[in-house]
């Protein structure tokens, strides 16, 4: 089986805080396509980027990786509401760093799509590594 990118087809973050008392847990659900196949994935944590994160990393073909956000920066290009955010993140799996980087007028997505690049260059090492048959 070749290589192919996880791609992301659709997402849906909640995010909040409450004052009056009520717990707000941020969640997100995210539609992708894995090696031709669509699958949904949902997650809750910290914040926004965490549930986003924590709901990729549920995914079957990670098998047993362990991926750990080591690095998250975020960025801007210009001022005003059409600026253009960039993410960039580092991920640590089995001792080696993997980067990626992701760009939008949606910060949630910059930082969606940087995380998944970081997770198809885990994946293409994966798919390097295994010997040839």
């Amino acid at each position: 089986m070749e290589y192919r990118p996880i791609e992301l087809k659709h997402f849906q973050v909640l995010t909040g805080k409450s004052y009056n008392g009520r717990e707000i847990l941020p969640s997100a659900s995210i539609e992708l396509l894995v090696d031709g196949v669509e699958e949904k994935v949902g997650g809750e944590g910290r914040g926004p980027v965490d549930a986003m994160y924590r709901a990729v990393n549920k995914l079957g073909v990670l098998k047993d990786k362990k991926p750990v956000l080591q690095r998250f920066e975020i960025s801007s290009s210009d001022d005003g509401s059409d600026a253009i955010g960039t993410a960039r993140v580092g991920v640590i799996e089995n001792d080696k760093l993997y980067t990626g980087v992701g760009k939008s007028t949606d910060i949630l997505e910059a930082a969606l799509v940087a995380y998944l690049e970081a997770i198809n260059n885990i994946r293409k090492d994966m798919y390097t590594a295994q010997p040839l048959k």
